[in-house]
């Protein structure tokens, strides 16, 4: 069971691939792509920890077989381009029964995520998949995430006052890695992981930018490139494993909601929220 964890880190490089190495083109200062996520009440004081599995096709690789779509599993960047987000995984933190009390916040882990159905299932950590094929000098950037739109009721096109809000809540990402595709770097032996500004752990808010990766060139770096970063990247938080001792697949995305004032009552509901990821070139100050 030890070689799980390698296994399943090769299908997702595997399934999330491009195919080949993405054209030129003029480079743009950032690129965004957003994924969602979901959290439901119902009025039942007890909760279940069964979910069914996200329905989405292929995220962005050579997934065959099933009845799945990608706007279930994830968000696919369909013109990348030479730098930016590829592809975003949903979260889903299931159904829970109504909580009376409001004295504590409350907190739900974000289910393993699954791309596909049965026997051609892909399971994994959630992830970002991004990319710098820049030809210059410095790979300097920054990859940040933020609640774009709060969990809610809402159903576009209505306006987000004729729904219910989950106020204040955050998403916490934890056991942050990186897992490099060794097959767009300029050799397979050399090891380009932009690992020195990766956060283990942060916390998204909604309407505030937050980094969770800053690859800058180190002070007093004497060399005249700095190309730690050129090549593409999937950042895990956490590991998938079969053997559930070390999966920590569905134990590293949290959803908090706080109570008190701020959400007194949870209403019955369907709550969604989308999550923008950002790659910039610059990283903010």
């Amino acid at each position: 069971m030890k070689n799980t964890t390698k296994l399943a880190s090769a299908a997702l490089i595997a399934a999330i691939s491009m195919g080949a190495v993405l054209p030129q083109v003029a480079k743009a200062d950032s690129d965004s792509l957003t994924g969602k996520g979901k959290v439901e009440f119902t009025k039942s004081s007890s909760t279940s920890s069964s979910a069914t599995n996200p329905s989405g096709g292929s995220n962005g690789g050579s997934n065959s077989g099933g009845n799945i779509t990608d706007s279930s599993a994830g968000t696919t960047n369909t013109s990348p381009g030479e730098f930016g987000i590829d592809y975003v995984t949903n979260l889903d933190f299931e159904k829970h029964g109504i909580i009376t009390s409001n004295a504590n916040d409350e907190t739900y882990w974000a289910t393993t995520w699954v791309a596909n159905d049965g026997e051609t299932a892909v399971k994994n950590a959630h992830y970002i998949k991004f990319h710098d094929f820049r030809n210059t000098l410095d790979h300097t950037y920054e990859v940040s995430g933020e609640i774009t739109r709060q969990f809610n009721t809402v159903l576009s096109p209505k306006p987000v006052e004729e729904g219910l809000e989950l106020k204040g809540s955050t998403i916490t990402y934890n056991n942050a890695h990186l897992i490099p595709d060794k097959g767009y770097e300029p050799t397979a032996d050399l090891d380009l992981t932009p690992t020195a500004g990766l956060k283990a752990s942060t916390v998204v808010k909604f309407g505030e930018s937050t980094p969770v990766l800053t690859n800058t060139k180190p002070t007093g770096f004497n060399a005249q490139q700095f190309n730690t970063g050129y090549g593409s990247f999937a950042l895990m938080w956490g590991t998938y494993n079969a053997d559930k001792e070390v999966d920590t697949s569905a134990t590293s995305v949290q959803l908090t909601i706080p109570r008190g004032s701020t959400n007194a009552v949870i209403n019955e509901g369907r709550y969604t929220a989308e999550i923008t990821w950002t790659m910039s070139e610059t990283p903010a100050v």
